[in-house]
């Protein structure tokens, strides 16, 4: 995607381009695309995006993995990344995981609304 001086693109705008790139070329020129994005279009969405896609290919590590680096950079702001976890875990036959997504939930959740009210 390239840029030009009169169009200014929004995380949402790389979000959709890198969905639309792993279902052409696959999710490896998707996840190039996602590494070679400018720090600060790697927002909740575009990270969501690629979680989606690992959990797509049931790459259970690279979603572990993609959580960690989102809940370190504080993106894990609405509760799709842990519902697609949660998926990915069930589908899998990895229900042992479950209850401690669902309690992680939970957490970061009540921590957001506490701020809130």
């Amino acid at each position: 995607m390239t840029l030009q001086q009169d169009i200014k693109l929004l995380p949402g705008d790389y979000t959709v381009h890198s969905k639309l790139i792993a279902k052409i070329r696959g999710l490896v020129s998707a996840k190039k695309f996602f590494e070679d994005l400018p720090d600060r279009m790697r927002d909740r969405h575009t990270c969501t995006a690629l979680l989606h896609m690992y959990v797509q290919y049931k790459m259970s590590a690279k979603v572990e993995a993609l959580m960690e680096k989102m809940s370190e950079r504080g993106v894990l702001k609405s509760p799709l990344p842990y519902n697609q976890m949660l998926s990915l875990y069930i589908s899998n036959g990895q229900v042992e995981k479950v209850p401690r997504m669902i309690q992680e939930s939970k957490k970061i959740f009540h921590l957001m609304l506490s701020h809130i009210i």
